[in-house]
């Protein structure tokens, strides 16, 4: 049995197998099983897998036996491969980890059996030479703990942990039910954040970046894109719905809350968001049908309540649905 098991995405990342796979087998902490998840990429990603995994048995190269268009199953056939590991940790392969990652996080949780996972920052970088080597006290680093995890995150608290699943090291037995779901690209790694939160009873915090997050150009966001990310987040909220609304699964002490954030996440994500930025005739004449037959939908199916909004987001709604477009951005510009 690996004390740590690190799941790693790829698709279509042949200039960053090697570095990324480096920064993993460059750690000082040593037992680990690498389980490295290819959605069958196009170029030669998975043979550089391969390659890494035959010099190296802690790293194990799996591909996907057909393109899933996001990291999700990738995910859970990595979270199957760890059950065999106390602790794991996701990891994006483009991305590149401290060489102390694991062994900090891996004496911080040991240290304090009440933790559930400990979380720490991420160091966002464009070009390598933007990462200085810095050297850690393993033995003295600071943790700071915190209870009320899930209430923290809808509170949007400053100490919460944030939604990403990848700068985080979780205890296998703790989460090893839960899984991410398969039909949403965006808002995937939300989803999961709020079930494993809602099973935390104490989590820590690392204040060192010890997660390198990779800069890429922004592409222009695409009408299909914006499409897409418009249906996730209404599949997400329906999700959340059903796992914590109807399957009796929020904590009483967080209800209100709970079902406050819904209504505001869908506000945000389907309303603000479309209604302000949104740019250009062809654009708008795509999206906001798909946001309004969304957002209604929402309503119609009782999976957010209206009620729970300040009356400044409903009126903001109101001239949204009524197609009072011009009103509704100019509200939204004004109340958010």
């Amino acid at each position: 049995m690996k004390k740590i098991g690190i799941i790693v995405v790829f698709y279509n990342l042949s200039h960053y197998v090697e570095a990324c796979l480096n920064s993993i087998k460059n750690q000082t902490f040593t037992d680990f099983k690498c389980i490295c998840v290819d959605d069958c990429s196009t170029d030669d990603t998975f043979e550089k897998l391969q390659q890494f995994s035959a010099n190296d048995d802690r790293f194990v190269a799996i591909q996907n036996e057909r393109n899933y268009g996001s990291p999700c199953h990738s995910r859970n056939v990595g979270i199957e491969n760890v059950n065999d590991c106390e602790y794991f940790m996701f990891m994006d392969g483009d991305d590149l980890l401290h060489p102390q990652t694991m062994e900090i996080c891996f004496n911080a949780i040991t240290k304090k059996s009440e933790l559930d996972f400990v979380a720490f920052n991420k160091f966002t970088f464009g070009d390598l030479s933007e990462i200085q080597p810095q050297q850690y006290d393993v033995h003295n680093t600071p943790i700071t703990e915190y209870n009320n995890t899930l209430e923290l995150f809808l509170k949007r608290d400053a100490n919460s942990p944030d939604s990403p699943a990848w700068n985080k090291l979780y205890r296998y037995d703790r989460y090893q039910e839960f899984r991410f779901y398969e039909d949403i690209f965006y808002e995937d790694d939300y989803m999961y954040a709020l079930q494993l939160y809602a099973k935390t009873n104490c989590f820590g915090k690392i204040d060192l970046p010890l997660y390198f997050y990779r800069r890429h150009e922004a592409s222009v966001t695409s009408g299909l894109r914006a499409e897409r990310y418009l249906n996730d987040a209404t599949t997400r909220l329906k999700h959340t719905y059903d796992y914590f609304i109807v399957g009796n699964n929020i904590p009483t002490s967080v209800d209100t809350l709970f079902r406050q954030q819904m209504a505001s996440d869908a506000y945000r994500m389907i309303v603000s968001k479309i209604v302000r930025k949104t740019k250009g005739k062809e654009l708008r004449d795509q999206l906001i049908p798909v946001a309004q037959r969304n957002f209604k939908k929402l309503i119609d199916e009782k999976i957010i309540d209206l009620n729970y909004l300040s009356s400044a987001n409903r009126l903001v709604i109101n001239a949204f649905l009524n197609d009072q477009l011009g009103l509704a951005k100019l509200l939204a510009k004004i109340f958010g």
